[in-house]
């Protein structure tokens, strides 16, 4: 089997390519700019660099490949003051590229990574699939209507299987030199540099916080599953988590503390947001899972280790 991997070059792709590559799988990875990755060409990784929203590069990218993953985004999601307008045009026409480039190419499985932390909005419950989507923010519309325009294409074509992940918020070592750094990892930069972290409102929003590595092993196990097949499938922890609890418990791994500054919240924020699992276990069973407080403990060793680097090379 050879997998495509488009924005192989963010944090969960470069996670799921090497994850890939250690079980012995050949990746076709896609990536706008390979510089600083840390990712390169070897006997099972064939690197291609280029745009995603370009056909004929997906075409490239996905030719023999027997399962696609699109992770790639255009844009800083919940971002404010971005170019909305451009976000939406570049990030359907990466979908469509995906679709055809996957099309040409042979594909059997087009999984996409959509958002299970944006596309419901605000959930008093755990939110099941069958949950209302309600995307309070520009990021959750694109993903919600990347969903529906790719099940609709998926309907009517009948040639394409696809699956849709709805992530909730990932973290892990990669997120260190990623652009989107999350709650997370970025205090625990703050917890190093004895910077305040900020906080919106007054920290009581509650969120699904899932480990890369966890989130890798479902993806690999939902594009294998025949149960899987024109799918969607909440990918997350299944437990919330108040922003305040999280910055504790980061405090507790880090063996420090650091200062609280808090700010106004966000338009596009949203109080609760957890994601009910069920259908996810049911239908890949037990998965290899490293869970929060190891992977608290495996990020905190890769901030301090990449910190010690930087201090190395002054």
């Amino acid at each position: 089997m050879k997998v495509a991997v488009i924005g192989a070059g963010g944090f969960l792709g470069r996670s799921l390519v090497t994850t890939l590559v250690g079980r012995g799988v050949a990746v076709h990875a896609l990536a706008r700019d390979w510089r600083g990755s840390g990712l390169e060409d070897g006997p099972l990784v064939t690197r291609f660099e280029g745009d995603a929203a370009d056909p004929e590069v997906a075409r490239t990218t996905l030719r023999g490949c027997s399962v696609a993953y699109l992770m790639a985004y255009h844009g800083m999601p919940l971002m404010d003051g971005a170019d909305h307008l451009v976000e939406y045009d570049v990030n359907l026409r990466i979908l469509n590229s995906a679709i055809s480039g996957a099309e040409y190419g042979g594909v059997e499985r087009l999984v996409l990574l959509s958002s299970g932390g944006t596309v419901y909005g605000e959930t008093s419950e755990p939110a099941t699939e069958d949950s209302a989507l309600n995307p309070k923010s520009h990021y959750g519309a694109i993903k919600k209507l990347s969903e529906e325009m790719l099940a609709q294409y998926s309907a009517i074509a009948g040639t394409l299987g696809y699956t849709v992940a709805r992530v909730a918020n990932p973290f892990g070592p990669g997120q260190v030199h990623a652009k989107r750094k999350g709650l997370i990892v970025s205090a625990m930069l703050k917890a190093l540099t004895g910077e305040p972290v900020l906080v919106h409102d007054d920290g009581t929003q509650v969120r699904d916080y899932i480990y890369s590595d966890d989130v890798v092993h479902a993806l690999l196990a939902l594009a294998t599953s025949p149960e899987a097949v024109d799918s969607v499938f909440n990918v997350g922890s299944g437990r919330g988590r108040s922003v305040a609890d999280v910055l504790s418990d980061v405090e507790r791994v880090a063996g420090r503390q650091f200062e609280r500054k808090h700010v106004r919240g966000r338009q596009q924020d949203v109080d609760a947001n957890v994601l009910d699992v069920e259908k996810l276990h049911k239908v890949v069973g037990t998965l290899e899972e490293v869970g929060y407080e190891t992977g608290l403990e495996r990020t905190w060793d890769a901030v301090r280790r990449s910190a010690a680097a930087v201090r190395d090379l002054t």
